[in-house]
């Protein structure tokens, strides 16, 4: 699989200066990757209408149905910020379009990926405002006002916050690793998340996924003590949880290479442009480069 994971680029309108980056970024895909993965928040404000779109979003969104045309198959998970997609993504751009996390099996790799608005347990206001703005009767009424009227309801809404400012309230570095690392104990090699605007990318070779994996198997008895409220995300479809340690050392021993475990926070595009590249099993995190409009590896620091 060749492909593009990316998250958070939060475009306000036509003329936000991130939007040119991004449309340059776009092209350069064209021909160079099998699957865009969107892992949320690709937008600052999104309601997905029956017949209508945001007319600010009209240069990104035909970019996008370029981008689809030239073969690339586009892959939407839902943020914060966008999770009513609508009609465009799902007849027009043919999206594949998950619900905040979704796994993945491809390559030999299990992976997990999530928008991550749900990974702090301790932000109780921002979880009470998800389900007041994700329940039928909200959705419903958005469907039925104005899109001008949707558009500045959620503009006022909308408060926009860096990971830096984040991260000096509450280690949300931390959170998120410890997050992973949960996942790798449910035996998921590959974690994929956003929502934090601060690029991680963190490998350990296959040994230290076998010793997570055990560790969670002994420790299955307390995942199930999870609150409801976290459960939904802590807790992958049972159709797409990966298999024994034990037939992990089995694979090993016929031969088979095993991915190294990997953590990966996509950052942003309001800051640090960065994305996921995934090619035939290796990842890697980069930097889109603007104006020479050239990828390289992203260098903390």
């Amino acid at each position: 699989m060749k492909a593009v994971f990316l998250s958070d680029a939060h475009i306000r309108d036509h003329a936000d200066p991130n939007l040119p980056p991004l449309l340059g970024f776009l092209e350069h895909l064209a021909g160079r990757t099998e699957r865009l993965y969107i892992v949320g928040d690709l937008f600052d404000t999104w309601f997905g209408f029956r017949r209508a779109v945001f007319d600010e979003y009209v240069p990104l969104l035909g970019a996008i149905e370029k981008l689809k045309r030239s073969a690339t198959r586009i892959i939407y998970v839902t943020g914060n910020h966008d999770f009513e997609l609508g009609n465009f993504f799902e007849r027009i751009l043919e999206a594949e379009i998950h619900d905040t996390q979704f796994a993945l099996e491809e390559d030999g790799r299990r992976a997990f990926i999530a928008h991550g608005d749900m990974v702090n347990p301790h932000d109780r206001k921002y979880r009470r405002l998800r389900r007041i703005l994700r329940a039928r009767p909200t959705r419903w009424l958005g469907r039925n006002l104005p899109p001008s009227w949707v558009w500045r309801i959620a503009g006022r809404l909308t408060v926009r916050c860096t990971g830096d400012e984040s991260a000096a309230r509450i280690p949300l570095r931390e959170i998120f690793r410890e997050y992973a690392e949960d996942l790798h104990r449910r035996g998921f090699d590959t974690v994929i998340l956003g929502h934090l605007h601060l690029p991680q990318f963190e490998q350990r070779p296959p040994a230290a996924l076998r010793s997570c994996a055990a560790q969670g198997e002994a420790e299955s008895s307390d995942s199930s003590l999870r609150s409801a409220s976290s459960a939904r995300l802590d807790s992958p479809p049972a159709a797409a949880r990966p298999e024994s340690p034990a037939l992990r050392s089995s694979a090993a021993s016929a031969g088979e290479e095993e991915p190294a475990q990997t953590y990966a926070n996509l950052g942003d595009w309001v800051r640090w442009r960065t994305f996921l590249r995934w090619e035939d099993g290796r990842l890697e995190l980069r930097q889109w480069n603007w104006p020479e409009a050239v990828e390289r590896p992203f260098r903390p620091g």
